[in-house]
């Protein structure tokens, strides 16, 4: 999708600009509705390419695959590299990629991002996305989550190291932690035994963990 939105553009490579409406052009992921809800659209990231870039030739025809520029090279390597230090299966996302490209200052796609208002609070928002799950303790009978590495299957509050707060859920504060053995980054709700007294029923299934 990049190349075809630098091919639109007339530009004969494939910049950290093109990779950013091709996040956006796809539109279903977690990153693209990000930036939509953050006022960053397709529109404007075209409207501010054009500003920042100018119009190409009107004769000229860009190749059927615009190489990359250096620095969008350099971004998606910035995102494999990120990748394989998650330890996570799978393809490069649009989050790793959306990075790679605020990693790259003097590319156009950096500019761009900062001038429709994206800031380093943001790409840590997007982050913490990319890197954590969330753990879930069922308190139904039955039900409790379990952990390979445990000899008794189940997780307790000793087998995480509590880091920094991310925030305050619905039940509780959740923090990001480490889980000690895997060294696996997760969030992590925790909850009052007296907010628990006052959970209904049917809400007991979303707590996370209670000390």
């Amino acid at each position: 999708m990049a190349e075809l939105e630098a091919r639109k553009l007339k530009y004969p490579n494939t910049g950290t600009e093109a990779f950013l409406m091709g996040i956006l052009v796809e539109g279903t992921s977690t990153t693209a509705k990000f930036l939509r809800a953050n006022g960053i659209t397709l529109f404007k990231v075209r409207e501010e390419t054009l500003n920042l870039l100018g119009k190409s030739d009107l004769f000229f025809f860009s190749p059927e695959r615009p190489p990359l520029t250096e620095q969008a090279q350099r971004a998606l390597d910035w995102a494999f590299n990120e990748k394989l230090k998650s330890g996570e299966s799978g393809e490069i996302t649009t989050n790793h990629l959306l990075l790679g490209i605020w990693s790259e200052k003097e590319s156009a796609g950096h500019k761009i991002l900062a001038t429709l208002g994206f800031n380093d609070e943001k790409a840590k928002e997007i982050a913490k996305s990319s890197y954590l799950f969330i753990l879930t303790f069922w308190l139904t009978s039955g039900c409790q989550a379990k952990q390979a590495n445990n000899s008794d299957g189940q997780w307790s509050l000793k087998d995480f190291q509590i880091g920094s707060p991310l925030g305050n859920g619905k039940f509780g504060s959740v923090h990001l932690v480490r889980e000690v053995k895997s060294r696996y980054p997760v969030a992590l709700k925790i909850t009052s035994k007296e907010q628990i007294e006052n959970i209904a029923e049917g809400d007991s299934k979303s707590i996370s963990v209670a000390h």
